[in-house]
Formats: structure tokens, C-alpha cells, sequence
């Protein structure tokens, strides 16, 4: 039996779970029936539905909520459709403990020049499930991500749950289904000496129904990504977030920024390009889309 888990962040039991969780001082045991769930997650997949509810309900005993049943079976659905990292992430990027000891920041000291602003960030994907807009809000790194359709209300279902300490970095998401408005608001978000967060991965794709609806009939993300940067001498920062074999461990991997002085944006467009594809052929098989393309992709001369 597959439960309804559209409203899991926005419910008002849920957001009480959220807090409880945040405070309590478990945290360990908790993320050992975390780890057990993921362990069936892997194995089991939807087969053992009701083994992911059992798990989810020990983790529920460390809380005084009512109706942990009904939300024992939310989250093991939420659990087993994996879009929880973003839940987990957030929850022990508030604590020293998950900075100190289960997040590995690769080439840290490019967080500064990010802290300045005017910074186009841009990963590949979301990076485990909509957890890079938040662990870099974690860092204290302001960032507006680019969402539209399902994929900016899931991200605005998490905002409603955080703390508001965080919230301040993470100001908005910034809806692209218009590609006139967004084009203008980006504009305007770099100018103030914002970052935005873009995730170009579709532009990989051969076929106008793989395209991103991101800007859509005006021009790829990655070359927009590439316009912008031209237009306000920003930034372009590259970064990825995943999680690592030893769960529950994360790495946050800076890259080399995109030096676009003297490029056209053409040039600009066609190192982003490369960069992808380079991150992705390393590790194809932690990019989800990888098996949509890994067969016809564009190659960048």
C-alpha cells in the first residue's frame, strides 16, 4: 500500500515531528533507524512498504506526538520515494554535530568569495534530493534558487519548515516559468550582489522535450547562465553535494570557478558544458538523468 506524502512538510503534525526532532537529544538513535531505513530502502525497495512504516514508528517513540501511526506511514512513503535527504540534511546541519562530523566541505576557503555575493552557483542537479540551497544556507551562504512547476513547490514546502535564522538565506525561490520576468529579475538579483542557484542539467539533452522549461523558447539554461555572467562580470562557481558510501556522510565539492574574463558567452556556455559532463562521467551513477542522455548526449567540441 503506497500512502499520500504530497503534503508531508506542510502538514501541521509534520512541522511539530520537524521540531521535536531538531531539539531532541537522540539524535544518534535516530540516525540509526535512519540508517536502517535507507539499508531496506536499497534492498527491499517498495516490496517492504510496511518494514519502512515498523522503522519509521521506533524513530516516532522519541517524540511525544500524537498519531504516529499515520505519520510513521507518511514518512517511510516519503522515505521510500527518496526525496528525504533534504529533511535529514537540514535537521543535523543545525547541530554542531553534523558540521563537525558528517560534513566534508572539499576546497572550503572558496566560501568567502561566495559570501560577497554577485555569484552564480550552479550543480549539476540539486544534489541528493533539494539539500544544496539548504546546506549552503547552512554555511550562512545567501542563495535564490531557480525552480518552477512541482519542483519550486517542494522547495518552498521545505522553506515553510525552517528556521527563520536560516530562512534569511534563502529568501525566495525564484520561479522561471516566465523567461521575460525571470530574465529581468535574475538581472536584478546579481546587480544587488545576490546569488542565484541555477541547475543546467538538461541543457545536456539532444531533444527539445528534454530541454528545461527554465527560460523556455529563449535560450538554454546553461547559455542564459553564461548571458548573465557576461552581462554583470559574476562569478560562476561550480558545486556539487552527495552523499558519500559511509552514510550518514555528505561532501560539499567546490570547483574551480568559471574565469570568464575575455570569453565570449558562447565560451562561458561551452565550460559549463564541459564541466558537467566532466562530473558526470566520474559519477554517473549518483545523477539520475544520467540514463536519459548517457546514450545520445551532446558532445562539446
Amino acid at each position: 500500500m503506497i500512502y499520500d506524502f504530497s503534503m508531508y512538510l506542510s502538514d501541521l503534525d509534520d512541522q511539530r515531528l520537524f521540531q521535536v526532532l531538531k531539539k531532541s537529544n537522540q539524535l544518534d538513535l535516530i540516525w540509526k533507524e535512519i540508517s536502517l531505513i535507507r539499508q531496506i530502502e536499497i534492498n527491499e525497495k517498495k516490496e517492504n512498504i510496511q518494514d519502512l512504516v515498523t522503522i519509521a514508528s521506533k524513530a516516532m517513540k522519541f517524540t511525544n506526538l500524537k498519531n504516529q501511526e499515520s505519520l510513521s506511514k507518511k514518512w517511510a512513503n516519503y522515505i521510500l520515494f527518496q526525496e528525504t535527504d533534504a529533511i535529514f540534511v537540514y535537521l543535523f546541519s543545525q547541530t554542531k554535530c553534523f558540521l563537525k562530523n558528517n560534513l566534508i566541505i572539499i576546497n572550503e576557503e572558496k566560501l568567502n568569495d561566495i559570501k560577497r555575493g554577485n555569484t552564480i552557483i550552479f550543480s549539476p542537479h540539486w544534489g541528493d534530493f533539494y539539500s544544496i540551497p539548504i546546506i549552503l544556507a547552512s554555511l550562512k551562504i545567501q542563495n535564490v534558487p531557480l525552480a518552477n512547476g512541482d519542483e519550486g513547490e517542494h522547495m518552498r514546502s521545505i522553506l515553510d519548515v525552517m528556521l527563520s535564522s536560516l530562512k534569511k538565506y534563502i529568501t525566495e525561490v525564484l520561479d522561471t516559468s516566465n523567461p521575460v520576468n525571470a530574465l529581468f529579475k535574475l538581472d536584478n538579483l546579481l546587480k544587488n550582489s545576490k546569488n542565484i542557484l541555477e541547475f543546467p542539467e538538461y541543457t545536456l539533452g539532444p531533444k527539445p522535450k528534454y530541454r528545461t522549461k527554465y527560460l523556455d523558447n529563449f535560450f538554454p539554461v546553461a547559455y542564459g547562465l553564461a548571458a548573465l555572467a557576461k552581462r554583470n562580470n559574476s562569478n560562476i562557481q561550480p558545486v556539487t553535494f552527495t552523499r558519500i558510501d559511509d552514510f550518514p556522510h555528505y561532501e560539499l565539492r567546490f570547483y574551480s570557478k568559471i574565469n570568464i574574463k575575455d570569453m565570449t558567452v558562447g565560451q562561458i556556455n561551452n565550460n559549463i558544458h564541459r564541466l558537467i559532463n566532466s562530473i558526470i562521467v566520474k559519477t554517473p551513477e549518483k545523477w539520475w538523468y544520467w540514463y536519459l542522455f548517457s546514450k545520445n548526449r551532446i558532445s562539446i567540441n
